[in-house]
């Protein structure tokens, strides 16, 4: 019986409709994301005799993570926050050693489900732009985005689509027709929708494939650099020029940095939001000492300490608009900086190993933490970590011929 059951797990079907759950998980649900997860993880039991688990550090890294978490929980360890973090944080070492056993075909048919994925929240967005388009052109004036999957949040579907772009680029089996055209898809809809993180994400894809890509001197790494960089600045003024949520979105910007003030009605704005959320956090850690409070601490910490601050007004956030402050507060100081290092690792993996896809993703991430609690969300950790080790692993299937339709 268990013999049959492992031979029901080993083969190729099976992993081919758990990318697809997943993905439909992704996309509209929550729950069914966390199921595939679960799946996932039988996946990875059910055939641990027949994979050869050979040291591999990324995969120790990916299962690093969760002693780290550990460092917010044992201030009240029977808290269901602290469990509902650690389930989340498994994500990491379910991903590398699922995609880590993944043959050529299987990972270039997980591209393919994220382009399929990108492309059809592409036409969603521009649908709702197009059918009320004046009304879209002035919700930008106001800090909005186009209405997207993954539950409406804008910013980590942006950084879907850079990890999308950036699978796309790493893959050889393409033809050049077909790639260029899907990175110049996702590029322009990168610009349209004008996230802000996935611009700043595009743009490191970019900078940092041009400089760590295999050359003959490092005279042609720099000629790429300043190439690339000169594309970038040049892209970003022709799309100021052509897209007016590009101008809407940069309007608003500066006005909601000009304007900005240490008062409760900023949290109606977005960049305002942010400074004074983060400003408070980092009050109620350096004046009042909150730190190491556990993740189930954070959230009422951050509510005293604004109430305090502004006396009658209710807080809508649950944590700090910046992953490092989220650290600090839960796990203290040391817990913060381990954090930091685990953060980091991957970037010197990827200089190890020439690997430019794992140094790209890794910073695209570290990027949108200074800006976002990325990791405390289910998404921005299946972001970070199934394109993480997608990117990571296709560096082992290069030169493969194995088509997807074999």
């Amino acid at each position: 019986m268990l013999k049959q059951l492992r031979e029901k797990y080993a083969s190729e079907r099976l992993p081919m409709v758990l990318l697809v759950l997943m993905m439909g998980g992704l996309l509209f649900s929550r729950a069914l994301l966390s199921l595939s997860q679960l799946a996932w993880a039988a996946w990875i039991i059910m055939n641990w005799r027949r994979q050869a688990y050979h040291t591999d550090a990324m995969r120790n890294w990916s299962l690093l993570v969760i002693p780290l978490a550990l460092l917010g929980c044992w201030q009240s360890p029977f808290t269901g926050r602290h469990f509902d973090y650690l389930l989340t944080l498994i994500m990491y070492p379910i991903a590398f050693f699922s995609i880590a056993n993944l043959s050529a075909k299987l990972l270039r048919y997980f591209i393919r489900i994220c382009q399929w994925a990108a492309l059809t929240g592409i036409v969603y967005a521009l649908a709702a732009y197009c059918l009320e388009q004046s009304s879209w052109f002035h919700a930008y004036g106001a800090g909005k985005s186009l209405p997207t999957f993954m539950d409406k949040d804008h910013v980590r579907f942006g950084i879907f689509l850079c990890g999308t772009g950036l699978l796309t680029w790493q893959e050889q089996q393409l033809t050049k027709r077909s790639k260029y055209a899907l990175l110049f898809i996702l590029l322009s809809a990168i610009i349209f929708m004008s996230v802000r993180t996935a611009w700043v994400g595009a743009a490191i894809i970019v900078l940092i494939c041009s400089c760590i890509a295999p050359a003959k001197n490092h005279w042609l790494r720099i000629r790429r650099l300043v190439v690339a960089i000169t594309v970038i600045a040049s892209l970003a003024f022709i799309s100021y020029l052509l897209f007016p949520t590009v101008q809407q979105k940069w309007a608003y910007m500066v006005y909601d940095w000009q304007q900005y003030s240490q008062q409760a009605d900023r949290l109606k704005y977005s960049d305002g939001a942010r400074r004074l959320l983060n400003a408070v956090a980092w009050d109620a850690i350096t004046e009042k000492n909150q730190s190491t409070l556990g993740w189930a601490g954070i959230a009422p910490a951050l509510q005293t300490a604004f109430s305090q601050q502004y006396p009658g007004e209710i807080l809508p956030f649950k944590w700090p608009f910046h992953q490092w402050l989220f650290w600090w507060m839960g796990a203290g100081l040391i817990g913060m900086i381990l954090f930091t290092a685990w953060l980091f690792f991957p970037v010197l993996q990827g200089f190890r190993k020439n690997n430019s896809g794992a140094i790209a993703w890794t910073l695209v991430i570290i990027a949108s933490c200074w800006v976002e609690s990325t990791l405390s969300f289910q998404y921005g950790v299946w972001l970070h970590a199934w394109i993480g080790a997608a990117a990571w692993y296709m560096q082992k299937w290069e030169g493969k011929t194995e088509s997807i339709s074999e």
